[in-house]
């Protein structure tokens, strides 16, 4: 390996700011290592958790790089002290409050601002990242289109592109969910599981029941731009309260945590479900309730459909063209003041 001059430097630079940290006796200094880490990884604590650059920040994982990093000198204790170093972090970098950014959208290679601006490389910290890239020339998603095209009615493919590009940017002033409902088979939890692979741990998993059932569900939508249910229950909601609070957030809410006191947050996350029917609410026949649904019916399956397993593998390859669809989606629902495009079967 050949090493130039500003390759020792480097090195030099790097072994200095090690020994910022460590004290005389050769043992690790953990408030300097906390300001050390900071310098070299901005983060930011936000209700207990903590992001970076690229979004929320997997704490089990960076335990594990400080833990490495301490260990040659920490000699003992490492697991002890390496969380002492993470709550030091927490405490220093602790944001009260944290503006929800409308204006941008924050990709793998930069970040999209909505206005004049358009796309830089330049990234920030940030709550949600998508695993995608920023193509403004990346060719048309022809297996989307086309799988969308056998799914759906002409007249609703603008409704679920518009919802889409809802979905990327963290707002609920449209104050409505969508569902997909079908008979079965016709493979429309697809959809999902593109939008899993585009916007990554922006998206969460869960049952649209267990919000309902469970106090501490909501607690796992914090942060979250979508929450997906793939295969809705047909058994009736015993109550709508959480789902409709969810679906107009505009204030902070009452989040629950197990073993923790209740605290007041901020949810912007939207609800996109899939199932073959349509949700059923025991107690509750208000217009309140009802008209914040979006409820598309797909076709019927083709019975000579015959079903592509690398079709997932197909739509994930187009990945920046079906960005670049969203967010034409999004453009469009801004400049209609968010309001739907919606056909008369919708």
């Amino acid at each position: 390996m050949t090493w130039t001059d500003d390759d020792v430097r480097d090195e030099m630079d790097e072994q200095e700011e090690d020994q910022l940290w460590i004290d005389s006796k050769g043992k690790s200094v953990e408030s300097a290592f906390c300001a050390y880490f900071l310098q070299k990884r901005p983060l930011m604590c936000l209700d207990q958790k903590l992001f970076d650059l690229d979004g929320e920040v997997n704490e089990e994982r960076l335990r594990h790089e400080i833990h490495q990093e301490i260990r040659p000198a920490a000699r003992n204790d490492t697991a002890k002290k390496t969380k002492r170093i993470v709550d030091a972090i927490k405490m220093e970098c602790y944001r009260e409050e944290w503006d929800t950014q409308l204006d941008r959208i924050h990709l793998k290679n930069g970040t999209y601002y909505l206005d004049e601006r358009g796309f830089v490389p330049e990234k920030e910290l940030c709550l949600n990242r998508f695993p995608v890239e920023y193509q403004p020339d990346a060719p048309a998603p022809e297996t989307w289109l086309g799988f969308l095209n056998g799914l759906l009615v002409p007249e609703d493919i603008p409704t679920l592109q518009e919802y889409l590009g809802y979905l990327l940017i963290p707002s609920t002033k449209a104050q409505k969910m969508m569902i997909l409902t079908g008979r079965g088979g016709e493979g429309k939890s697809r959809i999902g599981l593109v939008i899993k692979k585009l916007m990554g741990d922006s998206v969460h998993m869960e049952s649209i029941h267990r919000l309902e059932t469970n106090r501490f569900a909501s607690a796992n939508l914090e942060h979250k731009l979508v929450m997906v249910d793939d295969d809705l229950q047909m058994t009736a909601l015993p109550d709508t309260r959480n789902v409709k609070s969810i679906v107009t957030a505009e204030d902070k809410t009452c989040i629950e945590r197990k073993g923790k006191q209740a605290t007041q947050g901020r949810l912007y996350v939207r609800l996109l479900c899939f199932g073959n029917g349509n949700l059923i609410a025991v107690n509750d026949s208000s217009d309140g309730f009802w008209r914040r649904l979006i409820l598309i019916s797909v076709k019927d399956r083709d019975p000579n459909r015959v079903d592509d397993p690398f079709l997932i593998d197909k739509m994930a390859a187009e990945l920046p063209g079906i960005f670049l669809w969203m967010l034409e989606g999004l453009k469009r629902l801004l400049a209609n003041q968010y309001r739907f495009t919606l056909s008369e079967r919708t």
